[in-house]
């Protein structure tokens, strides 16, 4: 069962749609399966739909959006904790290290051990 917030006119509003998409991406962030298709599932549109809604309402692509949220997640583990590199990859969705230390530095500038000496 989809639950819609509609607006007067009984039109779905983007901004709405946009609000559940970014609950559900905080909530799910650490899940490795989390994809912009389930997120479209989450809030009962479809992919294109949905895409093109949340690229509207927030300025950019879902899909960089998620990864924003897991890299700002990353960036406090790293610098409010001791775990290893290999830990916060998978507490923040990425299963395979070597990709998540790849997109850190792409996003970051820097390595996940290099940020962790000299957070940003």
């Amino acid at each position: 069962l989809c639950i819609y917030y509609a607006d007067i006119a009984g039109n779905v509003s983007e901004e709405n749609i946009s609000r559940q998409a970014i609950k559900y991406i905080r909530e799910n962030y650490m899940d490795s399966e989390l994809s912009v298709e389930r997120v479209a599932d989450s809030v009962g549109f479809s992919h294109s739909y949905f895409s093109s809604s949340f690229k509207k309402e927030m300025g950019e692509a879902c899909s960089s959006y998620i990864t924003r949220v897991r890299m700002e997640k990353a960036a406090g583990l790293l610098k409010d904790t001791n775990y290893k590199t290999y830990v916060i990859a998978k507490e923040t969705g990425y299963s395979d290290v070597a990709y998540f230390s790849y997109a850190f530095k792409h996003h970051y500038g820097v390595s996940p051990t290099k940020y962790r000496q000299n957070p940003q």
